[in-house]
């Protein structure tokens, strides 16, 4: 599943096999954020929940040349449901922020 232009919704949950791609730089919601796939980083990446929290239930990776996407979640954030999930294990983030409150339950790597 790919995700393209700005969208805005209310809640949203996303399960897709076997990935779900970013090709838009932002995402906004007012309420809760849940992807339940793995996640891949097109592009650079803003997700904003106004009123609720972003939720990766499993790895983040960027695409292309390691080092050079980035995820910035507006709001606040959970990465990692199970012990095998990632952020940037297989292809590095430039950069991982969050500007509310983070629970991290994945291993983490950025350049």
């Amino acid at each position: 599943m790919s995700l393209t232009g700005t969208s805005t919704a209310g809640t949203l949950t996303l399960t897709a096999a076997p990935t779900i791609t970013f090709d838009t730089g932002a995402l906004t919601t007012t309420g809760n954020q849940t992807y339940n796939s793995a996640v891949v980083l097109g592009v650079d990446v803003t997700v904003t929940s106004s009123f609720g929290t972003v939720r990766f239930n499993g790895t983040i990776e960027g695409s292309g040349t390691a080092g050079t996407k980035s995820l910035t979640v507006a709001g606040n954030a959970i990465f990692g449901d199970a012990a095998v999930d990632t952020v940037g294990a297989g292809n590095p983030l430039e950069f991982l922020s969050v500007t509310g409150t983070a629970r991290i339950f994945a291993n983490v790597t950025t350049s």
